[in-house]
């Protein structure tokens, strides 16, 4: 659903590129797009389940505790 609302977002800007030649609607449409990169790769990279035990080691007993400090680290 975000991804649809960003790509007519992109078109609204895109014509509105085209009708004014304004470089600053490129700009924003560049920053939406990294936006959602960025906001899409979050799940994978919150994974904690592939992390190594001498990982877990590091942080303690309360790294593979859903909540804690050591899991937030």
């Amino acid at each position: 659903m975000r991804r649809r609302m960003l790509d007519a977002l992109g078109e609204m800007n895109q014509i509105e590129h085209e009708k004014l030649g304004d470089p600053e609607t490129r700009v924003r449409i560049a920053q939406y797009e990294m936006a959602f990169r960025m906001q899409s790769s979050v799940p994978e990279l919150t994974d904690l389940s592939k992390e190594s035990d001498s990982t877990y080691r590091l942080y303690g007993d309360d790294a593979r505790k859903g909540g804690t400090f050591a899991n937030s680290c």
